[in-house]
């Protein structure tokens, strides 16, 4: 990307934001980790759009709290104990551990609340950037070649 700045024009590393699609120089990303050759590694959304991001989800945690542990999952219909027994306890923020329940913000339209979802079908659905196509493609794919 090039950029003008007091001493010219300059070509600075960007990548195009996943919530916006805008084209945006790597410093309006934050940085995630880092790769082992010390690289680092940025979010795929930027500051601005993960400030929306996160505003809305303060909003909607005040009127939706977390569900309780017999709650199941709007996709696999599991519980929390069915789920930590097919893939293991979820994690650990710190000592004590991190609930499975993520909330799921529509991307499109305001962040509108969708609901309660296991970590694991979040992922899901994040992954396929919240297109069912994509997912019915998956879906097709596993029924042709095999699932178990």
């Amino acid at each position: 990307m090039i950029v003008n700045t007091l001493f010219g024009t300059e070509e600075v590393e960007s990548k195009d934001c996943y919530s916006c699609s805008k084209e945006k120089p790597l410093t309006e990303f934050h940085y995630r980790n880092h790769t082992k050759d010390g690289k680092l590694v940025y979010f795929n959304i930027c500051k601005d759009c993960k400030g929306l991001h996160d505003q809305a989800k303060r909003i909607h945690q005040r009127s939706h709290p977390k569900p309780d542990k017999y709650y199941e999952c709007l996709i696999c219909e599991g519980t929390e104990e069915i789920i930590e027994d097919k893939f293991g306890q979820h994690g650990k923020n710190g000592h004590k551990p991190m609930s499975l329940w993520q909330m799921d913000l529509d991307h499109k339209n305001n962040y509108a609340f969708r609901g309660y979802l296991c970590a694991h079908c979040n992922t899901m659905i994040s992954r396929a950037h919240d297109n069912p196509e994509v997912l019915r493609k998956g879906a097709e794919y596993l029924e042709k070649n095999g699932s178990n």
